[in-house]
């Protein structure tokens, strides 16, 4: 369940592949940096990393700003 507004969404990370659900653009904005920030550092560098894995720990995230 999706909360009001739309900062809101709900990331879910599983064995089986990644979602990310939001009720407008700015929600999955927010839903795919809490994404980025769950893979290894040395990903997002900038610098050219061999034989590191784009793996993400199994979440269930559901974030909403509280006040407006």
């Amino acid at each position: 369940m999706l909360r009001d507004g739309p900062e809101g969404y709900h990331l879910e990370v599983t064995g089986a592949g990644m979602m990310i659900q939001a009720p407008a653009a700015a929600g999955l904005f927010y839903g795919c940096q809490t994404l980025r920030q769950l893979f290894p550092t040395e990903l997002l560098s900038g610098s050219k990393t061999e034989g590191m894995a784009w793996i993400a720990p199994a979440v269930n995230i559901q974030d909403f700003p509280r006040f407006s």
